[in-house]
């Protein structure tokens, strides 16, 4: 682990509604966080031999709102996941398919609705944006 990677880490933690509110103002709004439980960011893939994973950061956040897609009466209809990855490589490309992986795994293992976030720190990526992550199977779009 670099020592910047830490740095952002612990500034994350200690000024996350900051955070949010800096680059993602309206769903600062939606999450409650004021309460926030910082989740174990040990994955394993495909257990028992799988791969492990060390996910930099995850946060458990309860929503001010309903989540769209959830059940009132649900008891996760209030929560979601905010897993925020801190990259220094000077490329995006090979993160995608790793944050997707640990999207679906997370879904998987809590049941919540996550919002995967990177941080690149050498990428320009037209400064601030939304990027996907697809795969075709030819000219087809694979959803899963």
């Amino acid at each position: 682990m670099h020592d910047h990677d830490q740095r952002f880490k612990l500034l994350i933690k200690e000024f996350f509604l900051e955070f949010l509110m800096l680059f993602f103002a309206v769903w600062a709004e939606r999450l409650d966080c004021a309460n926030i439980e910082w989740l174990d960011k040990e994955l394993f893939l495909n257990p028992p031999d799988g791969n492990r994973t060390i996910l930099d950061l995850v946060a458990k956040v309860r929503a001010r709102q309903e989540i769209p897609n959830y059940t009132p009466n649900d008891a996760n209809a209030w929560l979601a996941l905010l897993n925020i990855e801190i990259e220094s490589p000077d490329k995006a490309a090979p993160l995608r398919p790793r944050m997707f992986r640990s999207y679906t795994e997370l879904r998987k293992q809590h049941g919540l609705p996550v919002l995967p976030i990177a941080i690149f720190l050498k990428v320009g990526l037209d400064g601030i944006g939304i990027d996907v992550y697809e795969e075709y199977f030819w000219e087809l779009p694979q959803a899963i």
